[in-house]
């Protein structure tokens, strides 16, 4: 993301990891780029007009999920920009924290609706379906 001309106003990053939060504030906190060492399950979230969630949700279990959900939601916040992986299951499984596994957002349990936009990564792994998903949050039912 330091890379990357964002041309917003303002940018927070937040993880649960505290080296890597501080190692990104010594190297890339500007008056606009902040960063907070925050658990997305629980802690309060600052309210934006969009979460950028990528390969995060997929080492989650359902229950942290629905927690993670709910705080964005709780957050104030507008848009959700999230990993998914469309049409590349049956089921989606749950795991234990810590794991990982492809999702498709809009199968049970989650049932997210339509996205606004999704944007097909083009990932060059066997899984080619990885994408970012677009939704409102509003819109997103827990």
């Amino acid at each position: 993301m330091n890379l990357t001309d964002l041309q917003i106003d303002r940018y927070v990053g937040v993880d649960i990891v505290p080296e890597l939060i501080a190692q990104n504030q010594e190297k890339y906190t500007t008056q606009s780029r902040h960063f907070l060492n925050l658990d997305i399950t629980s802690d309060q979230l600052p309210t934006v007009d969009l979460i950028l969630c990528r390969d995060c949700l997929v080492h989650l279990s359902f229950n942290q999920i629905k927690e993670a959900l709910q705080n964005f939601k709780k957050s104030g916040s507008t848009y959700l920009l999230t990993t998914t992986y469309p049409d590349l299951l049956q089921t989606n499984k749950n795991i234990i924290t810590g794991d990982w596994r492809p999702l498709d957002l809009q199968k049970a349990p989650f049932n997210f609706p339509n996205p606004i936009k999704i944007a097909n990564e083009n990932c060059t792994s066997d899984l080619k379906e990885k994408s970012l998903g677009l939704w409102k949050i509003s819109d997103i039912q827990i």
